[in-house]
């Protein structure tokens, strides 16, 4: 099975993380909803920064899910960019 290197294994906003920025890719149904409302919300608390949240088909259809997160920033008054992710999901398989 493949292993990916050099990926951060922290958890966001864990206090003792030296990340600063961060990107969310969410499929933004209510559980998505209820992460950004509170990503928002501690990274607001601790300094963090959303740079990008790239919305992509899960939950809901990709339409859907742009505008739940549109909806949810909004609300928490958050001006970031988001962005459209592939209709459809991409698979591959290394054998």
């Amino acid at each position: 099975m493949y292993q990916p290197r050099n990926i951060r294994k922290s958890k966001p906003f864990e206090p003792s993380t030296t990340c600063t920025k961060y990107i969310f890719d969410v499929d933004t149904g209510c559980d998505d909803a209820q992460f950004l409302v509170t990503a928002l919300h501690l990274a607001k608390k601790l300094g963090k920064e959303i740079i990008g949240i790239t919305c992509v088909d899960g939950n809901a259809e990709l339409k859907d899910v742009i505008l739940n997160t549109l909806i949810v920033l909004k609300i928490c008054d958050a001006p970031i960019k988001i962005y459209r992710g592939t209709l459809e999901m991409e698979c591959r398989c290394q054998g």
